[in-house]
């Protein structure tokens, strides 16, 4: 496949018809993201996904459906998770026109990062209240 043909087949992969089309495309993507990051806690614990359905009280089937997107993954089953893990949830809203509302982990603190660490500190100090918001992060953290 030339590389036309594979730019070709992406951008009609990710067209979209109409605005459902694309918010469902987002709803998509944060189920994954989330999923993802619970799959991960379940492998360093070597917890199945049959197991997990055990906790929360479900069926494995569910539980394949909602990894696999084909349900979605309601607030509920969030919690019945948190709470079958002992893991903390947090779910973050952060505005996407900020450039600098946070700095990657792997930033190093020398001179050549001075601009990003100082409009990184600028923002801060200067949203220390509550954010006004136009996106959605979730963290989920190990408690115990």
């Amino acid at each position: 496949m030339t590389s036309n043909k594979i730019n070709d087949f992406f951008k009609d992969m990710l067209s979209f018809e109409n605005e459902d089309e694309i918010l469902e495309f987002k709803v998509d993507q944060l189920q994954l993201k989330t999923v993802n990051k619970i799959l991960k806690i379940m492998k360093t614990r070597n917890i199945s996904q049959k197991e997990l359905a055990e906790k929360i009280k479900t069926s494995s089937s569910y539980i394949s459906q909602v990894f696999s997107s084909d349900k979605p993954l309601s607030l509920k089953t969030i919690v019945k998770i948190q709470e079958a893990l002992n893991i903390k949830v947090d779910i973050n809203f952060n505005d996407k026109k900020l450039k600098y509302n946070t700095l990657p982990s792997d930033l190093s603190f020398n001179v050549e990062n001075k601009n990003k660490i100082v409009q990184f500190l600028d923002y801060k100090s200067e949203n220390k209240k509550v954010n006004n918001t136009a996106s959605t992060q979730t963290n989920i953290q190990n408690v115990g």
